[in-house]
Formats: C-alpha cells, structure tokens, sequence
C-alpha cells in the first residue's frame, strides 16, 4: 500500500522474493522497471503496472521473458 502521495507517479512495481519476504520497488518508468528487474533475476522478480481505473496492479510481464534477455 502507497501512503506517501509523491508515489503515485510511480506506475510499475516490481516484487521480487527473498527469503520468503516480498519486497517491492516502485518506477515512474517502464524501462527503469523492467532493467531493475533483470538485474535482480535471482530473487524471481514479478513487474506489474499500475491500472489508474481500478486502482490494482495487473500483471505485467512474465519472468520467462526477463530470463531470455539476460
């Protein structure tokens, strides 16, 4: 959950895995998302996009993706 109103800009989280806590990290920018993401390959990262209709996240791309390209 965002509580700070400067973060609603951001529009991509990435959620990634360690040690069995999900942690999260927010972007204002698809390509920031996503190279984070592949930087972090080895913690299962998962990226999604903010939907500003409802408000949820929604899946935004497969990690089997994020693999072929690093």
């Amino acid at each position: 959950a965002r509580c700070n109103e400067d973060e609603e800009k951001d529009k991509f989280v990435v959620r990634f895995d360690i040690d069995g806590q999900n942690m999260d990290d927010w972007f204002e920018d698809e390509k920031l998302a996503t190279d984070y993401a592949k930087k972090h390959l080895d913690c299962m990262p998962v990226v999604y996009k903010i939907n500003e209709e409802t408000g949820l996240e929604e899946f935004y791309m497969d990690i089997d993706d994020l693999e072929e390209l690093g």
